[in-house]
């Protein structure tokens, strides 16, 4: 089992609407999707609308194993209505020459890949990460289909290293910038103040260039692995 952020769900629930839309019709049903109901015609589907249909709910339920999805619609006219139920896809272009695949590695469809791709997209200044792991009151701890520890060590090692790889990035580029920074404590070493950036990185100061709980201007001049060194503006 491993714990997914609001984008990660999102990002596949959106892939796993777009699956289930291929089925295209389904028959003899008083119902509408998205607004949609069709007929066939000479052309092929022909979408349509009525304002007797609506739907009421959707429920998607998404698992490794299979994805099922419950609609419920509601006939607000005093007659049945015998409908086709059409979901509508956006215009797909490709060389009908070419047959798409869907990669059969699960790791790389739809599961840890889709975090890394959200985490190389995002760039982030800094993130915490860790495994998913049992907590009091967490209802996943109790559900099959846990990942070995092997495998979330592995995914996490990963996932660290591009973070980290972002972090050093970022804080290379403040380097000759002038940013604003919170004096929150002195430092390690005598002589330093050490503040927080607005990205949150310590920022090491001169310790005359304010008192603890100042504001400042300060101009970056270096970085460690994880803070920044300033000199006021």
């Amino acid at each position: 089992m491993i714990a997914l952020s609001l984008n990660e769900a999102a990002y596949m629930a959106e892939i796993f609407r777009a699956a289930l839309a291929f089925s295209a019709i389904l028959a003899a049903q008083p119902a509408f999707a998205n607004d949609s109901m069709a007929e066939l015609g000479t052309g092929g589907l022909i979408l349509s609308r009525s304002d007797a249909v609506s739907m009421e709910s959707e429920d998607l339920f998404i698992s490794r194993d299979k994805v099922t999805v419950d609609y419920v619609f509601r006939n607000g006219s005093d007659k049945d209505i015998d409908t086709i139920v059409a979901f509508p896809m956006p215009d797909i272009e490709g060389n009908p020459n070419e047959v798409p695949s869907i990669p059969d590695d699960r790791d790389n469809f739809l599961d840890f890949e889709a975090t890394m791709e959200i985490v190389r997209q995002v760039g982030y200044a800094s993130a915490l990460s860790f495994k998913y792991s049992p907590r009091l009151g967490t209802p996943g701890a109790e559900m099959e289909g846990h990942l070995p520890e092997a495998v979330k060590d592995e995914r996490l090692q990963r996932l660290q290293a591009l973070i980290n790889e972002q972090q050093r990035h970022f804080i290379t580029s403040l380097v000759g910038r002038t940013i604003s920074t919170l004096i929150e404590k002195p430092g390690r070493r005598p002589g330093q103040k050490v503040g927080r950036s607005p990205w949150l990185q310590p920022v090491i100061v001169d310790e005359k260039a304010g008192e603890i709980g100042d504001i400042i201007d300060v101009r970056i001049t270096g970085t460690g692995p994880n803070s920044l060194f300033a000199e006021t503006a």
